[in-house]
């Protein structure tokens, strides 16, 4: 999967003490020492498909930053339940090139606590904290809960002015929380002229609806989305076409079972339509290696349509290792 490595560098300076690191600024800027990202990634990058990568240079990840006293080095008894001190810190992704090493202020500034034994615990969110997504003490909710979105986090790590962020110090690591899934279409010489694709759904898929930062972890809670989930394909696609057309946006869902159309597997279902005549594939299994689709990889379904049947052909490709697996359903 990709990971997003967040490291922190330092000036070398005097930090003042305060309780609000929104007021900081008590001394002269130049006397303190802020919270500067330094960020090795490769997520602006394509997925290893082609595909263009889904996040764009105008997101943000969102850091949030809890001060208190120095933890056991696990972070094993550490409880963020409250407010943290600040909510606000973002850094936009545009600013990376490539995986090349890039010192970033956040925006705002936020800095180390004078007082060495009080450390900062950062955790991160992508999507950044702001309009349908909320933030209350230690809980992150998502207002948008029908697969869209493609959330990541990074689980909480602390540091000081004198044992600060940096790449051999608890760097923070941004991981996938939602797999991506996506579709193509192809048919056979069976399937009539005229054959119009109308619909692709997922069925018994889970979205995330929150995270909760929680010691050394930033869990996701997932449930069934609200409103419904996104179609994978809505509209009229001819299937004969000479491209093999991708259909969709990516879904973000959270991962789950498949392999048969058991209660609770997560299955895919489909319409065609030739003139008036309506053609329902419903809870059509989808069939991997170890039947889990797992959070942090990225699955790419193909379905081939024949007159009575549709072929789902699975393959994993850019977030995690390439898996491919087939399915003959009637």
């Amino acid at each position: 999967m990709k990971k997003f490595v967040f490291t922190m560098a330092l000036a070398a300076t005097a930090l003042a003490s305060c309780t609000s690191n929104e007021d900081a600024p008590q001394m002269p800027e130049e006397a303190l020492v802020p919270i500067q990202p330094s960020i090795v990634s490769n997520i602006m990058l394509p997925d290893n498909d082609g595909t263009r990568a889904d996040l764009t240079t105008s997101d943000n990840i969102s850091l949030i930053g809890w001060e208190v006293n120095k933890l056991p080095a696990n972070v094993a008894d550490a409880d963020f339940a409250g407010a943290p001190t600040f909510s606000d810190a973002k850094v936009k992704l545009g600013n990376i090139t490539g995986s090349a090493n890039v010192d970033l202020a956040m925006t705002p500034k936020k800095y180390y606590n004078a007082n060495e034994n009080i450390y900062t615990y950062l955790g991160g969110v992508y999507p950044a904290i702001g309009t349908g997504v909320t933030i209350s003490n230690n809980v992150v909710t998502f207002t948008t809960k029908n697969g869209s979105l493609d959330v990541c986090t990074a689980k909480i790590l602390g540091g000081s002015k004198n044992a600060p962020f940096t790449s051999s110090n608890n760097p923070l690591v941004f991981e996938h929380k939602t797999a991506k899934i996506t579709f193509e279409v192809k048919k056979d010489a069976s399937v009539a002229a005229n054959t119009k694709l109308t619909e692709i759904t997922l069925n018994n898929v889970q979205v995330p609806q929150s995270v909760t930062f929680k010691k050394a972890t930033a869990d996701v809670t997932a449930g069934a989305p609200t409103g419904g989930l996104l179609p994978a394909f809505s509209g009229s696609l001819d299937l004969n076409t000479t491209a093999n057309p991708a259909t969709t946006n990516p879904l973000f869902i959270c991962g789950g079972t498949v392999g048969g159309t058991a209660a609770g597997n997560i299955t895919v279902s489909a319409k065609t339509q030739l003139g008036s005549t309506v053609t329902s594939y419903t809870n059509k299994a989808i069939t991997i290696d170890g039947n889990k689709i797992e959070a942090g990889k990225h699955y790419k379904i193909t379905l081939t349509f024949s007159q009575k049947e549709i072929i789902p052909t699975v393959k994993v490709v850019g977030w995690g290792t390439v898996q491919t697996g087939t399915s003959s359903v009637q």
